[in-house]
């Protein structure tokens, strides 16, 4: 069975809610969980994203492309966001000796480069399915 269902880019969303008003409360947390998809839905809210106006992003990085995870990963990174945590879909924290060489790979990093030149860090979370906790940087 299939169910038909409206999708809007979220910048449409934030400008109807007012989100991106000046005078608008901060968003202390955005929670994404959309199995694969997750490009699309930040490529859909680059203005809130460049607003300064989330304080932190949870997401599940389900993306298995290589290119299309670094994509995603560029994107946010690019919109003044460092990675706090990484942990497994349970939870659990994984790969804190590794975080600190990712937050640095990801200070220069840009959408539509190739995902080839990224390194291991990155290239990490094209291949594991994991939380990521993002946070604004000050």
């Amino acid at each position: 069975r299939y169910i038909s269902v409206d999708v809007v880019p979220l910048d449409s969303i934030a400008i109807e809610e007012g989100w991106l008003a000046q005078d608008a409360t901060p968003i202390h947390l955005m929670k994404v969980d959309v199995e694969g998809f997750e490009l699309f839905v930040f490529k859909g809210g680059k203005g809130l994203l460049h607003s300064g106006k989330i304080q932190n992003i949870i997401m599940e990085n389900s993306i298995s492309d290589a290119q299309a995870s670094y994509d995603l990963i560029a994107t946010i990174a690019q919109a003044g966001y460092t990675i706090e945590l990484l942990s497994s879909v349970n939870g659990d924290r994984v790969q804190e000796k590794m975080l600190p060489n990712l937050q640095r790979a990801i200070r220069n990093i840009t959408p539509g480069t190739d995902a080839e030149t990224a390194g291991g860090q990155i290239a990490y979370l094209a291949t594991h399915t994991c939380n990521i906790w993002w946070k604004k940087l000050q």
